[in-house]
């Protein structure tokens, strides 16, 4: 397997592609994040809902808040100097973290369109050079071929990933923006989106090394990228979280408590099962949402699409529906880690298993 891969980069350094790929990368990366931290926080314009002079005392940097507090404003209670900072200054860095984890999930868009291209055209040379049958003369499996080349192709979406998050820390800088980066959310989102990733070239790659086509290989991509682009998954999780009413008494003891306590005193708490965020106080849930319209059967359906759609989490981070924290908190990410390795391993095994079956072109 090792002798497979390494031979692929050496295929790989000596083409044109990776210089392309690299390069278009770059390129497109360091576009969508100018466009994204401008449109979101004016830094580059002047424009910018504050004045220029005071632009640096409204970022999350001058404040002496936490990444963490960041984060949690809203949904957990935090310092109160940090709340009060957060909230009485008007400022942008409640919506910078907002901004971080887009760029994140943004940077995900430009490798995959060009994955999606690169592996029936790199790796579909291996058929029509007889690559395969050398690899095969050298007493290498097809399933072992498989794995390797799937291996590789991580690899490389990786790089290409990581390049896009080199882009997006020059446009930082450039902006002198410093993004509120609070770990545990940054590389839960970073890992998704490599899964989500990895799972478009599995099925690139299986539908090329059963098909031996080229051409079925760049639709298969083409129907995952239209498939990322639908929002699918973000359907069904409206049609299970719109189908709670809220509970009136619920929300005037909310609001009572505001009026007496201050907003600083809640907790919320996404349930995995029903897609909705629930509040506490002092350990005990203010039910502002009461019984669900949907049967048990539709529930489960709707449930079902949510986390088989590997594209559901970015869709949910783009559409800005759920706190990011508490996805990763409270189950979501794991539960989307796990539906991705899933596809990734389906594909992988369907793509080993006809594989091997057929014959080799000749």
């Amino acid at each position: 397997m090792k002798k497979i891969i390494t031979g692929l980069f050496f295929r790989l350094i000596k083409g044109f592609e990776i210089w392309v790929l690299l390069s278009l990368m770059l390129i497109a990366s360091v576009y969508i994040n100018y466009q994204l931290i401008e449109y979101e926080l004016g830094f580059f314009s002047e424009s910018a809902f504050v004045n220029p002079e005071d632009r640096d005392y409204y970022r999350f940097s001058e404040l002496g808040v936490s990444a963490h507090d960041t984060y949690w404003y809203c949904y957990e209670p935090i310092a109160d100097e940090s709340y009060d900072r957060l909230f009485n200054a008007n400022t942008s860095a409640p919506v910078e973290p907002d901004v971080f984890v887009m760029a994140l999930s943004l940077n995900l868009i430009v490798p995959s369109v060009l994955m999606m291209v690169f592996i029936p055209v790199f790796f579909g040379r291996m058929f029509s050079n007889k690559t395969i049958k050398n690899y095969i003369a050298c007493g290498f499996s097809k399933g072992t071929i498989f794995i390797s080349a799937m291996l590789f192709t991580f690899i490389i979406d990786s790089a290409l990933y990581l390049t896009g998050l080199f882009a997006f820390a020059l446009v930082c800088v450039l902006a002198g923006w410093m993004p509120p980066i609070y770990l545990p959310v940054a590389l839960s989102v970073i890992l998704i989106m490599l899964l989500i990733l990895f799972t478009m070239s599995s099925v690139c790659l299986a539908v090329l090394f059963i098909s031996y086509s080229e051409l079925l290989s760049l639709v298969a991509g083409f129907l995952m990228l239209l498939l990322m682009f639908m929002p699918v998954g973000l359907d069904s999780y409206y049609k299970v979280n719109g189908s709670y009413d809220y509970n009136d008494e619920a929300s005037h003891e909310y609001i009572q408590i505001i009026k007496e306590k201050g907003d600083n005193v809640f907790s919320s708490k996404l349930d995995p099962t029903e897609l909705v965020v629930r509040t506490y106080y002092s350990d005990k849930e203010i039910a502002i949402y009461k019984g669900s319209s949907l049967t048990p059967g539709e529930r489960a359906s709707a449930l079902a699409v949510v986390y088989a759609d590997p594209f559901v989490t970015e869709w949910i981070i783009w559409d800005n529906t759920l706190p990011v924290c508490l996805l990763v908190r409270d189950g979501f990410m794991a539960i989307k880690a796990a539906s991705n390795v899933f596809w990734i391993l389906f594909f992988a095994y369907t793509g080993i298993t006809f594989f091997k079956k057929r014959e080799l072109p000749s």
